[in-house]
């Protein structure tokens, strides 16, 4: 394919909000995707982020059987290729954000597609937050599970 934008996100510092599109990109001609590419489903996600996120948290439970694609936003959808994977039986999941925005593309993209279903984070407002505190349930079962070990080496 033909490179026709960037999405962009901030990463530097606490809080870092900054959110944009390179000069010149073209939201409504490509997508942020990656994954199986004869997937058995389709994550449609708001930004790349959310994309990579979900990504990890799925295939932490599932086999790696997915395609994600970010709309980076309320960009548009890739209309002929989610036609085509639905023809051939590919579930689309509307993986958007826990928030009014994100439920509202959501309930636009089942309207589109009513075979699809929704998929909302359920520990956090999108997939990165979700992401992050699974994360941190992690390191802190582990730092118990390292404090444990101790003491029982002390008696």
């Amino acid at each position: 394919g033909q490179i026709v934008g960037a999405s962009l996100r901030g990463t530097h510092g606490t809080n870092n909000q900054y959110k944009g599109l390179v000069a010149g990109s073209r939201r409504s001609e490509g997508w942020f995707w990656f994954g199986n590419e004869q997937p058995q489903r389709v994550m449609i996600t708001e930004s790349p982020i959310d994309a990579l996120s979900l990504a990890l948290l799925w295939q932490e439970e599932h086999d790696n059987d997915a395609l994600f694609i970010s709309t980076d936003g309320a960009g548009d959808l890739p209309l002929r290729l989610l036609e085509k994977l639905q023809a051939q039986g590919i579930k689309l999941i509307a993986a958007h954000d826990a928030d009014a925005a994100g439920d509202q593309m959501a309930e636009r993209f089942l309207e589109l597609y009513p075979q699809a279903e929704r998929l909302r984070p359920r520990n956090g407002k999108d997939w990165n937050e979700q992401l992050q505190r699974y994360q941190a349930e992690i390191a802190q079962q582990e730092q118990e599970e390292e404090e444990q070990e101790e003491e029982e080496l002390e008696y």
